[in-house]
């Protein structure tokens, strides 16, 4: 089968008679899951090559991933779930579909922000809200952009990545606006 750490049933199945057992609860289970299935993907995604049923192994783990963090009711994972499944779709050359995901992403990186500023200004906050990190942004236009290179639109795709090149530009940590950057130079713009 796949390449994935978690790679069988029989290890599903561990993390299922644990929640029975209540050895964990069901929220570390799924955060569990969700975290395992993501991270598989990235050495998938990471190959040169990868052949048909690997990217069909990370299909299905990136939509793992995302119920998995839907259940824990994580809009900020929920979006970066979106990002990995348009990855997927992108490394597959399904340009409609990872265009399709990469939009979504998007618009849960703009709408929860635009909640957050409209319940600030009301004073309807009593605690933090759930923040999207300063480099969601830059990833969501570079998976735009890396669905527009796929699908042939070089001018949406320039558009994008240009607009991921801003965002990056906008991130504090040097090491995750090098990991920005690290994927923007791989889309390529026909």
């Amino acid at each position: 089968m796949g390449i994935a750490v978690f790679n069988s049933a029989h290890a599903y199945e561990t993390e299922v008679i644990e929640v029975v057992e209540g050895k964990k609860s069901l929220e570390e289970f799924h955060r569990e899951i969700a975290v395992k299935t993501n991270n598989s993907i990235w050495k998938i995604l990471d190959k040169n090559s990868p052949d048909e049923q690997e990217l069909d192994d990370a299909l299905g783990w990136a939509f793992a991933s995302r119920y998995h963090w839907s259940e824990l009711g994580s809009l900020v994972n929920i979006a970066r779930a979106d990002y990995m499944i348009s990855r997927v779709f992108s490394a597959m050359k399904r340009g409609d579909l990872a265009l399709e995901y990469a939009n979504k992403c998007l618009d849960l990186i703009q709408s929860k922000s635009e909640i957050a500023i409209q319940r600030a200004q009301l004073g309807l906050m009593e605690k933090l809200p759930e923040v999207f990190a300063d480099y969601d942004l830059a990833f969501a236009y570079e998976a735009i952009a890396r669905a527009y290179a796929i699908l042939g639109k070089r001018e949406e795709c320039r558009f994008y990545v240009d607009l991921a090149k801003k965002a990056i530009s906008q991130v504090q940590k040097s090491e995750d606006r090098k990991a920005c950057q690290s994927e923007l130079v791989k889309v390529k713009c026909p």
